[in-house]
């Protein structure tokens, strides 16, 4: 009878929620909880909230509907990052990709060179190249043939990327003409900086996971009688159509060789952007292995490809996976189900846009410039007595920090270590592919970098 009831309880627990929660994502084996994994989805809406607004923006300079835009980005964050949960069973985030957008707008459609329309059927081109070469495995082949030294740059490389990103967002930095220059310190948006990167701080020395959702909640609050945070009138709003936007690429238009360079310019963005960010957030999980490779990534690769080429019919630029998924892991996600809860919070914003748009900048970029400061750790792993492994790679590092470019950074880092073999005499370490694919990072870097 005991042992009826045991297994009666066993059945149960094993249909109740939270036991198939643990089964299908390994919460345990991953040491974490369906708690931790909501804290991330919490920490990567507060710090992704940005995009919301910034994206939109963004391509409406290309003459795209802007109201349009806001609701296709939150679908596109939504369906894919969801995708990516419980497909890839990882806690990255996906959206449409800042610099990509901006080369749509401004080097594409605000150039002359193409239409939106024809814009977004060159984007979706290169993300059916994205599917094929993802499918056929040469995509993480192309990740594997990199040298060790540049692998373990890949996080503090996105990390250094981060802190600039968090240090504008609070207003410390701003660009100068040719430079970065200080920015005003004397300001209500630097107050709310400062609260939340000192509660922040606080409770990661407690070493309490909810440190950047605390941090963010109490500058968001602080900022109301400063003026920083932004109260809307109405927290509700309908979301708008997407029709304006939604299946209007012109693939004719898009039929024209002189096309080429620029399919290629969106396959590089996204193919290193997405390769830095999942090696480097996947290092702070502990996920790379002694040769600095991860096992688990060609799931997310696929769910990237096929984001980049649906979100293109549906009205938007390159889809990527964002760096600040970081965020989400330091505040305790593990797993996909960390995905999962971000899809859904940003899933209610299409009814409460309005509250997602009231976490200040500042509020947000103190996160971001704390997670990537953490994520400079990983240079630990390095090998500091072989020039041609340390080398490329710091270099590769400051060059990201000055050109605020993840792709020309590590283009140049992967030149180089080529390079340093070459000079070395210990050309063979190096796969013969690597070689071949410097080709065309050099013209990237010549032509459109």
């Amino acid at each position: 009878m005991n042992d009826f009831v045991e297994g009666r309880l066993e059945s149960g627990e094993a249909k109740s929620p939270k036991g198939l929660l643990e089964r299908y994502f390994r919460l345990s084996d991953n040491n974490t909880t369906v708690g931790s994994e909501a804290m991330g989805g919490l920490a990567n809406f507060m710090t992704l909230a940005y995009v919301i607004i910034v994206h939109p923006l963004i391509l409406s300079n290309a003459g795209m509907d802007q109201a349009a835009l806001t609701t296709t980005t939150i679908i596109a964050m939504v369906v894919v990052t969801a995708a990516c949960g419980l497909y890839a069973k990882m806690p990255f985030v996906l959206a449409p990709g800042m610099g990509a957008n901006g080369f749509f707008a401004f080097s594409i459609v605000g150039a002359g060179l193409a239409t939106w329309q024809g814009a977004l059927a060159v984007n979706f081109i290169s993300g059916v190249i994205f599917i094929v070469i993802t499918a056929l495995g040469i995509r993480r082949f192309m990740v594997n043939i990199m040298l060790a030294g540049m692998k373990f740059a890949l996080a503090p490389l996105i990390g250094l990327f981060l802190c600039l990103l968090g240090l504008m967002n609070m207003g410390i930095l701003e660009h100068g003409r040719r430079s970065m220059v200080l920015g005003d310190i004397h300001t209500p948006a630097a107050v709310v900086a400062g609260i939340a990167f000192i509660t922040i701080l606080f409770f990661q020395a407690r070493k309490s996971k909810g440190a950047i959702v605390y941090g963010i909640l109490l500058a968001t609050a602080v900022g109301v009688p400063l003026g920083v945070t932004t109260v809307p009138d109405s927290l509700i709003g309908l979301p708008s159509s997407i029709a304006p936007i939604s299946f209007q690429l012109d693939l004719k238009e898009a039929m024209n060789l002189a096309f080429i360079p620029l399919i290629f310019a969106f396959f590089v963005s996204d193919f290193f952007g997405t390769t830095a960010t999942l090696y480097a957030v996947g290092g702070k999980m502990g996920k790379l292995d002694e040769k600095g490779e991860f096992e688990e990534a060609d799931k997310v690769f696929m769910v990237d490809a096929v984001g980049t080429t649906a979100g293109t019919l549906i009205g938007t630029s390159t889809i990527t996976t964002y760096a600040e998924s970081a965020a989400g892991v330091e505040a305790g996600g593990r797993t996909g189900l960390t995905a999962i809860f971000t899809a859904l919070i940003f899933s209610v914003m299409l009814l409460f846009t309005p509250i997602a748009l009231m976490v200040p900048a500042a509020a947000a970029g103190a996160a971001l410039f704390l997670v990537g400061a953490s994520m400079l750790t990983t240079l630990e792993g390095m090998k500091f007595d072989d020039p041609t492994e340390f080398l490329p790679a710091i270099i590769s590092v400051i060059m990201t920090a000055f050109t605020f470019n993840i792709a020309t950074g590590l283009s140049v880092g992967i030149i180089l270590a080529a390079a340093m073999k070459l000079f070395a005499g210990r050309g063979r370490e190096v796969h013969w592919f690597l070689y071949v694919m410097c080709v065309p990072l050099v013209y990237y870097l010549l032509t459109l970098a």
